[in-house]
């Protein structure tokens, strides 16, 4: 990667990269492929929200639910600086769209809480000063608050507004910031079903020092797997892939298959491993998306030859699109049969 930055666009980039966990990603950034071009990391704030007279969010934290916050360097000052009152308002309501039941923010004023309307400011003012100093804030500087009893909703939620803002402020430290993720839970629970589903493939070997959980807790098997992310985009991903017939018959019960299906499905590679297969991975770099961002484009579809609309129609050919059993027969040796 360091090669192909300095000779594609002459850049040499920071090696290695940083390295992050999953847990530590979701809790700093509230995403697994975080974008670190800028700060704003997230805050839980529960305790010190837990002394508040802020009814909304106080009967949240002390009902077990979660508090997080992000800062915003704003210079603030109404309708003046970066961040105004109706980017706020704005991200209020983007907010309740991703789930939440709403978003507080504050700003900064000769080291004090404000808000509008003032009121919750004042709601917020014997915890004021811990919030400013957790977040290390200063004058000018806009808190954007949420609270949710669930926290995975409230962290995704928060992550997506933090990437929203920084990108629109552009108050980046660097071009290009790179960062391996690992430690990937290796089952995740589906909302709808409640049943474990693996949280990237069924095919993903657990790590030495969480196997032993599989049996009786499998939600805290930790998987080797392993993604490279760059200004807030997966451009890679990969894993140590399971090569005991046992444990991956395992893996497959625990996601809700059947004996039978496995056969079905998977007999043709149970019959391989057990063989004997020595351990083997890899990783796989999306380089449409890669190229896309070493471009500064946003827009993947810029960077993919013949790309599909939204119907998945390819506009070239009109594909995909029926074909004529005259087509299939003189064209491709294929002759269809139907059943009386």
């Amino acid at each position: 990667m360091k090669k192909l930055f300095k000779e594609m666009l002459d850049l040499d980039i920071e090696v290695p990269f940083k390295h992050i966990k999953f847990e530590d990603a979701m809790h700093r950034y509230g995403s697994d492929k975080p974008d670190l071009r800028f700060g704003m990391e997230l805050k839980d704030i529960t305790e010190e929200l837990k002394g508040s007279e802020y009814k909304t969010v106080q009967r949240v934290v002390l009902h077990g639910g979660k508090a997080y916050a992000f800062r915003i360097n704003a210079k603030f000052d109404g309708e003046k600086g970066a961040f105004k009152t109706n980017d706020a308002l704005k991200l209020i309501e983007e907010a309740k769209a991703l789930g939440l039941g709403g978003l507080t923010w504050i700003y900064i004023k000769e080291g004090k809480v404000h808000s509008i309307p003032e009121s919750i400011a004042e709601s917020l003012a014997k915890v004021g000063k811990g919030i400013i100093e957790k977040l290390e804030a200063k004058d000018g500087d806009v808190i954007a608050i949420g609270a949710d009893m669930s926290e995975s909703l409230l962290l995704n939620a928060m992550g997506k507004l933090r990437k929203e803002v920084g990108t629109k402020l552009r108050d980046f430290s660097k071009r290009f910031a790179f960062a391996w993720i690992d430690g990937f839970p290796l089952f995740e629970k589906d909302e709808v079903t409640g049943r474990l589903k693996p949280s990237h493939n069924p095919f993903t070997s657990p790590t030495e020092d969480t196997i032993a959980y599989i049996d009786k807790d499998p939600a805290r098997v930790i998987g080797r797997q392993y993604d490279i992310v760059l200004n807030g985009y997966e451009v890679g991903g990969g894993s140590i892939r399971i090569n005991d017939p046992e444990l991956q018959r395992k893996v497959f019960k625990i996601i809700g298959m059947s004996d039978e299906s496995i056969e079905k499905s998977f007999g043709f590679m149970l019959e391989a491993l057990s063989y004997g297969a020595p351990v083997h991975g890899g990783i796989a770099l999306g380089l449409d998306r890669l190229i896309a961002i070493m471009n500064d484009e946003e827009n993947i579809r810029e960077f993919i030859l013949f790309p599909k609309n939204k119907k998945q129609e390819l506009l070239v050919d009109g594909s995909p699109a029926p074909i004529s059993q005259k087509r299939l027969k003189s064209d491709y040796g294929i002759g269809i049969e139907l059943g009386k």
